[in-house]
């Protein structure tokens, strides 16, 4: 299969670009440098490019198969999806433990249920793999910090909401914006300190494919931000290197889809995944 290869400018922001001499596949978008606000804090963001979407099932796949090939089979098992942590969910998820990960319907999903370790191991065999084809100059592939992941995620808005940088969860059709667990009326009751959500599972799949989802949606969904990225908010939550996901996954709130809203992730499970950044050297 042949890749269609660009090269990604930045002739408005920059007089020079190192990354001019920098060939990826079209997947991998530009983030110029910039400033972020961390904390209350500025905080200086290098320029890097970032894939468009999240590591689908069937791009794991790729990396799993050519570290067996490699016969490194206790690698193999460290990264493999542990797919059991669907039925830590609800009763309902079950099957998404035999089919989500294995299924060919979702090989277009994002990945889930894989550790920290698997994420940083996938990093180095992808800068192996573009290195075979675009030379030794590709830097090598990470994760993203949280202010890099943050950066992105605004799409070069001043600290939006959400990466479409506006407030709302929807479009001037009344269409969703993001994969996220969508509340309805018959969802809310008045509490004794206002209005609180109850949980009850009678509405719990019609709620879901509202957002035309019923639980991930495909990786590239919903539309980009300005910098070309899909799903930075919902759908899954993606790690950031530092003990944290970002941006909310497909079973939070709307207000836990935030650019700013993180969870602890230490282990997988089925509401994190990850896309990888390639810096931009000096080259």
């Amino acid at each position: 299969m042949k890749f269609i290869y660009f090269i990604a400018l930045a002739g408005l922001v920059f007089s020079f670009n190192p990354a001019s001499k920098l060939k990826l596949p079209k997947a991998y978008k530009f983030i110029p440098s910039g400033t972020i606000k961390m904390d209350q804090t500025e905080v200086d963001v290098q320029a890097f490019y970032m894939f468009n979407h999240e590591i689908t099932n069937f791009e794991y796949k790729e990396f799993l198969f050519s570290i067996r090939r490699e016969g490194k089979d206790s690698l193999y098992n460290a990264c493999y999806p542990d797919t059991a942590a669907w039925n830590n969910i609800g009763g309902f998820l079950k099957p998404m433990a035999h089919h989500y990960y294995t299924h060919p319907a979702y090989a277009n999903y994002p990945v889930v249920n894989v550790s920290p370790f698997a994420m940083e191991q996938y990093c180095l065999w992808l800068t192996n793999a573009l290195r075979e084809i675009y030379g030794d100059q590709v830097p090598q592939a990470r994760i993203p910090n949280k202010a890099e992941w943050t950066f992105a995620a605004s799409g070069g808005h001043n600290n939006p909401v959400y990466p479409w940088g506006g407030t709302n969860l929807r479009n001037g059709k009344g269409e969703f914006l993001a994969n996220f667990r969508v509340v309805g009326d018959q969802n809310i009751r008045s509490g004794e300190n206002g209005p609180e959500i109850v949980n009850d599972s009678t509405y719990q799949h019609d709620l879901f494919i509202i957002d035309n989802a019923f639980i991930t949606a495909p990786s590239e969904s919903y539309g980009v931000n300005e910098f070309g990225l899909y799903n930075m908010s919902g759908n899954v939550a993606e790690y950031t290197g530092d003990g944290y996901a970002r941006g909310g996954h497909w079973n939070s709130y709307g207000h836990d889809i935030r650019i700013t809203s993180e969870i602890p992730f230490e282990k997988g499970n089925p509401f994190v995944g990850f896309r990888p950044i390639i810096p931009v050297l000096n080259i």
